[in-house]
C-alpha cells in the first residue's frame, strides 16, 4: 500500500510538473514579467529624482542673484534703520514682557540709545 501510495503521489508530482512547463511555454512567464515590473516600480518610487546639472547651475545662479539684490538693499537715512530697530525691540518687549527679563537683557542697547538721543534733543 505505501508503494502505491508512493507511486501515486509521484505521479500527480510528475502530472504538475508538466502542467506547469506546459503552461509556461504555452503562455508564456507572465507571473516572474510581472514580479520584475513590480520590483522596478518600487526601486523607482525609492531613489532620487535625476536632475540634470544645468538646472543646478540655475537655482545657483538664482541664488546669486538674490544675495546680490539684497546687498545692494541700503537704508537712505540712519533713521529708517532706526526705527526698524525700535519696531523690533518693541515687539521684544512684548515678548520679553510675557516670559520676563527684558531689562536685563535689552538695558545696554537702551542706554545706547538714549545716549545718541540726547545730544539730538540738545540742539
Amino acid at each position: 500500500m505505501q508503494t502505491e501510495h508512493n507511486l501515486l503521489t509521484t505521479d500527480e508530482a510528475t502530472r504538475l510538473i508538466l502542467k506547469s512547463r506546459h503552461n509556461v511555454y504555452e503562455f508564456g512567464d507572465k507571473a516572474n514579467k510581472l514580479l520584475a515590473l513590480q520590483a522596478r516600480q518600487t526601486a523607482a518610487a525609492r531613489s532620487f529624482p535625476n536632475k540634470p546639472i544645468k538646472s543646478n547651475i540655475e537655482h545657483i545662479l538664482e541664488l546669486k542673484s538674490d544675495r546680490r539684490g539684497l546687498i545692494s538693499l541700503t537704508y537712505d537715512l540712519i533713521g529708517n534703520w532706526v526705527k526698524d530697530v525700535m519696531y523690533f525691540l518693541l515687539l521684544e518687549k512684548i515678548h520679553f514682557l510675557l516670559r520676563g527679563s527684558f531689562i536685563r537683557t535689552w538695558k545696554p542697547f537702551l542706554d545706547y540709545y538714549d545716549s545718541l538721543q540726547d545730544p539730538l534733543d540738545k540742539e
